[in-house]
């Protein structure tokens, strides 16, 4: 009987270990659901001290919403430096987390996938000398699908992905843009 409780105690605290959240899964919504969800934030901003019209952060995660005309949010930008969190299941088994390694990370073909749309400058590739740009005190160091609406960024350190960004542009990146193609 001990083995048998042991047993099932052990496999349900295994399971907590590999369950998150895909990123997709919180495209559309709302400031008051991810609060509900994930519980009280460290701040939120509606547009005071921000230019978006939600900003809600956590010690390892921030989301960043856009409000449509219509008044309904959605997800502009993630930032995390938790293994809660995971992007891109829909093109890498198991997506990719913080946590695992940059060999996972580099052996994906950007460039190529459908998001990636065959262009060069959506491989994954370190960012440009000069740019600066920290997450939770991480330094983000590689960037993939750079000329895409929707662009992924990195901090590896250790051959080890310590952070993510995954961020919207203000503006459509090219002419004929087809937005139907989503990375979320």
């Amino acid at each position: 009987m001990k083995n048998r409780t042991l047993t099932v105690l052990l496999l349900f605290l295994s399971m907590s270990c590999f369950a998150q959240i895909d990123i997709k899964t919180l495209y559309k919504t709302t400031p008051q659901a991810i609060i509900q969800q994930f519980g009280e934030p460290q701040t939120v901003d509606y547009g005071e001290d921000s230019p978006y019209d939600a900003v809600i952060t956590y010690s390892q995660y921030q989301f960043i919403l856009w409000k449509s005309a219509s008044g309904n949010y959605s997800l502009e930008a993630f930032r995390t430096t938790s293994s809660a969190f995971c992007i891109m299941s829909d093109y890498i088994e198991g997506g990719i987390k913080v946590g695992d390694s940059f060999d996972k990370l580099s052996s994906y073909d950007f460039e190529h996938s459908r998001y990636g749309r065959g262009k060069t400058g959506n491989r994954l590739k370190p960012v440009a000398n000069g740019f600066n740009y920290q997450v939770f005190s991480k330094l983000i160091n590689y960037v993939a699908f750079e000329e895409e609406y929707e662009t992924l960024y990195f901090a590896i350190e250790d051959n080890t992905i310590k952070a993510i960004v995954y961020s919207q542009k203000q503006d459509i990146p090219y002419p004929n843009y087809d937005g139907s193609n989503s990375l979320l």
